[in-house]
């Protein structure tokens, strides 16, 4: 399995990664909390927030004029950062915004 599909998020953030003219919105493998109980869908994820995958990538084009590399979206707070071109510097965004740890419990 790939690395980079492991990490746990928060439902309300969006993991993004841009290359070339392409933009990737990657799906959660594993909700590690949802309320509701019911399953959720990355569409029905920005839905829920007033969002599309256009007002999405204008807003992400706005940050780094549409820069290849991993991008973060708080789709709550409408907060929108660019993390890097390596999945390591996505993961120390995330530790940055006070989620997840440093090292693995064990």
């Amino acid at each position: 399995m790939n690395a980079q599909n492991e990490i746990a998020m928060p439902i309300h953030l969006l993991r993004v990664r841009k290359e070339g003219h392409k933009w990737f919105f990657v799906q959660l493998r594993e909700v590690f909390y949802n309320p509701t109980g019911k399953p959720v869908k990355l569409k029905d994820r920005w839905l829920n927030y007033g969002l599309t995958k256009d007002k999405i990538r204008i807003e992400l084009f706005r940050l780094k004029a549409g820069r290849d590399g991993h991008y973060l979206v708080d789709m709550r707070e409408k907060k929108y950062y660019y993390c890097g071109l390596e999945y390591s510097q996505f993961k120390a965004k995330l530790l940055d915004l006070g989620i997840g740890r440093r090292e693995p419990r064990s």
